[in-house]
């Protein structure tokens, strides 16, 4: 049985989501890796960030989420046209996404869980990975990473009442 990888915003958004719903620091670490290449150009708020100063952002604060919800409000792709006649079996390309996080903490505060609130509109040029073992045709395996991300992102901490 063979299994086609996902379309472009499909990509982007299991990734974001297996980002933002991590428990533990292996998760994310392994999330982070299957999502931005080592050598990505990252600029967030108009900012040029390194992949590491990136992921500790991306991150946040300590690993105590209780959990997650991720809504994507709106996403588009623009696919590579294979021009170069590789022979993938996924698409590269660009994509545009904007969504918004709730990440609740397991801390409470007067009974009422702590949250941190993200809105944000990515936009992403993802390729493939040359470095990443494939293991010659298992279509399992998804080499690609984003090589370039531009980010405009606002975090919040509301206060409970």
């Amino acid at each position: 049985m063979s299994s086609v990888p996902p379309a472009l915003k499909t990509w982007a958004a299991l990734h974001i989501i297996a980002l933002c719903k991590a428990k533990t620091e292996t998760e994310f670490n392994n999330a982070f890796d299957s999502f931005i290449a080592p050598e990505a150009k990252i600029i967030t708020n108009g900012m040029s960030l390194t992949r590491d100063e990136y992921k500790i952002r991306f991150r946040g604060q300590e690993f105590d989420e209780a959990g997650a919800a991720v809504d994507f409000r709106g996403a588009v792709e623009v696919p590579n046209d294979n021009k170069g006649g590789v022979d993938l079996s996924y698409q590269t390309g660009m994509v545009g996404v904007f969504y918004t996080a709730i990440i609740r903490k397991k801390i409470r505060f007067r009974d009422a869980p702590v949250e941190r609130h993200i809105v944000s509109s990515m936009n992403m040029f993802i390729e493939e990975d040359k470095r990443v073992e494939t293991h010659g045709s298992d279509p399992t395996l998804d080499a690609r990473r984003v090589v370039a991300l531009n980010e405009v992102v606002r975090e919040t901490e509301p206060t409970p009442i």
